[in-house]
């Protein structure tokens, strides 16, 4: 790294890359990496609190994505976002 890129594990990297043409045409293409990875987490049924905890964050950075994820997707609840995330096979 050091050139002040985004670290992502490479499972994650890796899923990414091999949804590359389905999760460009998805309403998930609107996400930045780390929102997806945040998105995954969630789908998952993991807390904000132990999102934060694994991606090395605070709490309040997590939800503060989470919301920011809401008004991309036109959501109004994580249930919602969850919905999005198994629609487009991002679980």
């Amino acid at each position: 790294m050091g050139k002040g890129g985004t670290y992502l594990p490479s499972a994650i990297a890796q899923s990414i890359a091999f949804a590359g043409p389905a999760l460009a045409q998805s309403p998930l293409s609107k996400l930045t990496s780390r929102e997806i990875e945040i998105l995954r987490l969630l789908s998952a049924g993991k807390s904000l609190s132990e999102i934060a905890w694994l991606v090395h964050s605070s709490y309040k950075t997590i939800a503060n994505t989470s919301s920011i994820m809401r008004q991309k997707l036109g959501v109004r609840t994580s249930a919602e976002l969850v919905r999005l995330a198994i629609e487009n096979s991002l679980t």
